[in-house]
């Protein structure tokens, strides 16, 4: 028995031991790198962050430096903002600091803004240049005001939403235009925190929700918008002019439909018409070609997250702003930073010497939508399995705010 045992013991101790070196062994073309390799992401939210993670831990110890550009200051978390536009003193725990971020110095976030991108070389709005070796463009989508803070700071997106919810606090109605999640979300927080306001949905389709998700999920949030005295509006369109997606409608006013209908409220929020922050590849598109959609100016991708273009095999986009996926989600965007990182670091070893490696894809999930309708309510469906108020209000308690602070290295404290 105790040859048994210690025949397993020595099994189960080479096992290890082969595993801790084959994962912490370094690769000598990489150690003698004398010229550091560059790696450049843009934009440090969910697909940024994903890539910059991964990166960092495959390459530790390795002479290559990661450098993220994001224009704010903190890491604004998004998927909270329309919590934070109703509970009083909830926006300030949507801005976390990022100096924790990457565990080695060598990496750096820049506080700036891009205002092009060329084949080796990312250009400030400051003039300045930084060059790189890759590049992954994680630069997302812009939404109406306010649903997407223009704030750069922590202090000026707090004083915004602070503003928002005293508008609310004095209005007596609420018009929301756009029946995707966003506009259901915002709806179903207003009405949870101010039930004495009248708020209205309009959406421009017979049905809420975008069209891969499954009729009974819509029945349920129908159903949980009207349990709380949400009017919904199908098939209606405001006459609007494109400026006013760039503005916040914060007074009465009066909108005419399609329809002839008029709505007349104090407080008004456009939650459709995201569009992709991609006119920095503008240039690279018209010197290169297949760098943007037409029309739509979704940057193209493959299935690798490389840009479409043959010229540019050394960049690539993930997140909302490719047309890698239709579903414009946090965890579609992270999947896809950490497949960019990992072909980068196979392209890496390809560059010095190692062996050519086939690059990993981008598979298209399993159906999943998830969105909050107030505090204690929201639908939740993964495949053809549909979740409503109960499981999805505890599954996104408080918005995952906590997580994310737990995610940047720090602890909440209220």
């Amino acid at each position: 028995m105790s040859l048994l045992i210690t025949s397993i013991a020595t099994g189960v101790g080479l096992a290890f031991g082969y595993f801790w070196i084959s994962k912490n062994r370094k690769i000598p073309a990489l150690m003698a790198l004398d010229a550091p390799i560059r790696v450049v992401i843009i934009g440090a939210s969910f697909g940024g962050m994903g890539a910059a993670k991964l990166l960092e831990s495959k390459c530790k110890g390795y002479n290559i430096e990661i450098t993220m550009i994001d224009q704010k200051e903190e890491f604004y978390h998004l998927i909270g903002a329309f919590r934070g536009m109703v509970e009083e003193g909830f926006a300030k725990k949507l801005w976390i600091p990022r100096d924790r971020f990457f565990k080695d110095e060598k990496h750096q976030i820049l506080n700036a803004s891009v205002s092009e991108v060329r084949k080796n070389e990312v250009l400030l709005g400051s003039d300045e240049t930084v060059p790189f070796d890759y590049l992954i463009v994680s630069s997302g989508l812009s939404y109406p005001t306010p649903v997407d803070t223009r704030s750069l700071n922590k202090q000026a997106g707090v004083q915004v939403a602070n503003e928002i919810i005293e508008t609310i606090k004095n209005a007596k109605d609420v018009l929301i235009v756009g029946g995707g999640c966003d506009g259901i979300e915002l709806a179903g927080e207003i009405a949870d925190d101010f039930p004495d306001k009248k708020v209205t949905l309009i959406h421009s389709r017979r049905k809420l929700l975008p069209g891969n998700v499954s009729d009974r999920c819509r029945a349920k949030a129908l159903q949980s918008l009207q349990k709380r005295r949400v009017e919904v509006v199908f098939n209606e369109r405001l006459i609007f002019l494109p400026e006013d997606l760039l503005q916040t409608h914060h007074t009465r006013k009066a909108w005419t439909s399609t329809s002839g209908r008029v709505y007349e409220t104090d407080v008004q929020f456009f939650c459709f018409g995201a569009k992709p922050n991609s006119s920095f590849l503008e240039p690279l598109n018209r010197e290169y070609g297949h760098v943007l959609e037409e029309k739509r100016d979704f940057v193209r991708v493959q299935s690798t997250m490389q840009l479409e273009s043959s010229k540019l095999s050394h960049i690539f986009a993930v997140g909302d702003v490719c047309n890698g996926w239709s579903e414009k989600v946090a965890g579609v965007a992270y999947r896809q930073g950490t497949i960019a990182s990992k072909n980068i670091f196979k392209l890496i070893l390809k560059r010095v010497g190692g062996p050519s490696q086939k690059l990993s894809t981008f598979k298209p999930p399993i159906q999943k939508i998830s969105f909050s309708i107030g505090r204690t309510g929201g639908v939740t469906q993964v495949g053809f399995i549909v979740a409503g108020d109960y499981l999805t209000s505890k599954f996104k308690k408080d918005a995952g705010v906590p997580r994310f602070w737990k995610y940047f290295g720090y602890e909440l404290i209220d």
